[in-house]
């Protein structure tokens, strides 16, 4: 929620659980809206949709509609599309989107970044003693083994580009929970290389927009350098760049895809083999 906080084009947010926690309870806040529309733009179902017909919105709004079991329950349940004809993520929001009037052309991802999460980003890298410094990120983990390229192969990396760029310094960016991963990987690299695992998560647009460069896998991270217009170098190996990648200003970012035959796409597990091939 803190991520949104400052989204000039959002009224309120009112935060889900996932799955069926919360479920019901969730349902009667937003009935008390009454809506007239709903636009579901992430696909978890088999909650999202009745959802949304349970907020007592008149027309509800998806795509893709093939496959969905609820599809019965959506306005625009024909013709029925599916995953593969919407092409990239982002795209499969904005058709959403233009299906109930928006136009779309030319549209892109923003973040605005406030005031305050500016000088929380400026207090974290003065303390941190790499203040004025050209900074690399590395987001080390992800929501999977599957997407995570190794921690040994972050650390060979980070040694060699401080060792070749005397004014740089290394950002390894995480949640609180990554906090061992992220402490190992720092101490493997050794000076000029700080972990930001602590720093709010408000505060991640603010640092992301410092940085020269963001090396990440397919993560929520890397969604978020894109739209703050930070280069990035995405590694792929499980999901598909032509999906899940950037979506624009292709001249910012390098993609290195190592397809995975033995895995589908999209799939998350805890075999990193196809990942580890990318090499440094």
């Amino acid at each position: 929620l803190p991520l949104f906080r400052h989204c000039p084009g959002l009224d309120e947010v009112v935060a889900s659980r996932g799955g069926w926690r919360g479920f019901f309870g969730l349902a009667r806040r937003l009935r008390r809206e009454r809506p007239d529309i709903a636009l579901v733009l992430h696909g978890n179902e088999p909650q999202a949709t009745p959802l949304a017909y349970l907020s007592g919105a008149r027309w509800i709004v998806k795509l893709p509609n093939a496959a969905n079991p609820f599809r019965f329950l959506l306005a625009n349940r024909e013709p029925p599309v599916a995953w593969p004809e919407l092409g990239h993520g982002l795209n499969q929001r904005l058709r959403t989107a233009e299906l109930v009037g928006a136009d779309v052309a030319g549209a892109r991802m923003a973040l605005p970044v406030s005031t305050a999460t500016d000088g929380i980003v400026d207090e974290f890298l003065a303390g941190a003693g790499i203040a004025g410094r050209r900074l690399i990120g590395f987001q080390c983990g992800a929501s999977a083994a599957s997407r995570m390229w190794p921690a040994a192969n972050f650390a060979e990396l980070g040694r060699r580009l401080l060792a070749t760029h005397a004014d740089a310094a290394v950002v390894l960016t995480g949640s609180p929970d990554e906090r061992a991963l992220l402490e190992a990987v720092a101490r493997d690299i050794g000076e000029r290389c700080v972990p930001a695992g602590d720093l709010a998560i408000a505060a991640l647009p603010a640092l992301l927009g410092r940085l020269a460069v963001l090396v990440s896998g397919d993560t929520g991270t890397m969604h978020l350098a894109v739209a703050t217009g930070t280069p990035t170098v995405c590694l792929f190996a499980v999901s598909d760049p032509a999906t899940s990648g950037p979506a624009y200003d292709h001249e910012l970012h390098i993609v290195i895809h190592r397809p995975c035959p033995d895995l589908a796409i999209g799939t998350k597990t805890d075999d990193a083999r196809c990942i580890a091939r990318i090499a440094i």
